[in-house]
C-alpha cells in the first residue's frame, strides 16, 4: 500500500509538470505564433551555460546588448566585447539562475521571454517586414553584480575619463552617460547625474559636443512603458516637455529611439533617431 501511494504521488507530480509545460507552450503559441523555437532556445542556452560554451553563447546575443543593474547600464557592442566580459556577465549567480530555471517557470509576454525574473530576456528578432520569420536572440541582461567586477569598474572609469575630456566644460560632471543620438537636425545627449536624476543636452546637427549646448535641462526622470523595457526620459522647462523615447523591443524597421517636444501637452516636434553615437 505504501509503495502504491508513492507511485500515485509521482504520477500526480508528473501530470502537473506536463500540464504546466503545455500551458507555457500554449501561451507562447498565442504570443508569438509558435513555441518550438523559443522552447528550444531555452534548453540550448541552459546546455551551453552548463558546459561553458562561451563562443556558442555569444552567437545567441543580439548586438548591441545592454546589461542593466539598478540605475547602471553597460553596452556590449559586439561578439568580441561579449567574450571579454563573459565571466562578469555569467557569474556564479547567473549560472545558478539558468541551471535552476525550468521551462514552466518562464515569464512570457508579447515583448519576449524572461529567465530568472528578467536576468536574461530573449525574443524573436524580425527578419522580414511582416515579422513572419524571426531569429531568437538574447536582447538584454540584468546583473547588478556585473558592475562590481574589477574588469568592468576599470573599463567604466577609463571610458568616463576619456569621454568627459571631450565634452564642453558645462557637461563634464555626471555619474554615467545614458546615450548619444543624432536625429535629422539635432545631436542629443542624456547623462545620469544621480539617483533618478538625468540631464539633457542638445546641439544643432552641424555642431559637436565640445561646444556649448543650445539647451541643457536637468532633473529629468526615467519612465517605463509597460513591462517589456521600452521607456523614455522626460525633462520639463516651463510650458515645454522634452521626451527621449528608447526602443528596447520593436520591429525590424523600428528606430533605436525618438525625440519629442511638447508645448502645453501638445506635440510640436517629433524626430526618429537615425544614428546612435559611440
Amino acid at each position: 500500500m505504501k509503495n502504491k501511494f508513492h507511485i500515485i504521488l509521482i504520477l500526480s507530480f508528473l501530470s502537473i509538470n506536463v500540464s504546466a509545460s503545455e500551458e507555457m507552450e500554449k501561451k507562447m503559441d498565442f504570443l508569438f505564433g509558435e513555441h518550438v523555437i523559443y522552447k528550444d532556445f531555452f534548453f540550448e542556452l541552459k546546455d551551453l551555460a552548463r558546459t561553458t560554451q562561451k563562443e556558442e553563447i555569444s552567437s545567441l546575443v543580439s548586438y548591441p546588448v545592454n546589461i542593466y543593474g539598478g540605475e547602471d547600464t553597460f553596452v556590449i557592442k559586439n561578439n568580441k566585447d561579449f567574450l571579454k566580459y563573459y565571466d562578469a556577465i555569467f557569474d556564479q549567480g547567473m549560472l545558478e539562475t539558468i541551471e535552476k530555471e525550468s521551462f514552466e517557470e518562464l515569464f512570457a509576454n508579447w515583448r519576449g521571454v524572461k529567465m530568472g525574473g528578467g536576468q536574461i530576456t530573449y525574443s524573436g528578432i524580425c527578419l522580414d517586414d511582416d515579422c513572419k520569420k524571426v531569429n531568437v536572440k538574447i536582447i538584454s541582461f540584468y546583473n547588478p553584480r556585473f558592475f562590481d567586477s574589477k574588469i568592468v569598474k576599470n573599463a567604466i572609469e577609463g571610458a568616463l575619463k576619456k569621454e568627459k575630456s571631450k565634452l564642453h566644460e558645462s557637461l563634464q560632471t555626471f555619474a554615467a552617460p545614458v546615450f548619444q543620438w543624432e536625429t535629422e537636425t539635432f545631436i542629443i545627449r542624456v547623462d545620469r547625474l544621480g539617483s533618478d536624476n538625468y540631464r539633457y543636452a542638445a546641439w544643432s546637427i552641424k555642431s559637436d559636443q565640445s561646444k556649448k549646448p543650445n539647451i541643457i535641462l536637468k532633473n529629468g526622470k526615467q519612465i517605463f512603458e509597460g513591462s517589456g523595457g521600452n521607456h523614455y526620459y522626460e525633462f520639463k522647462k516651463g510650458a515645454y516637455t522634452y521626451r527621449c523615447h528608447v526602443t528596447v523591443i520593436g520591429t525590424a524597421e523600428s528606430p533605436p529611439g525618438s525625440i519629442e517636444v511638447l508645448k502645453n501637452d501638445e506635440s510640436i516636434l517629433s524626430q526618429p533617431v537615425i544614428k546612435v553615437l559611440n
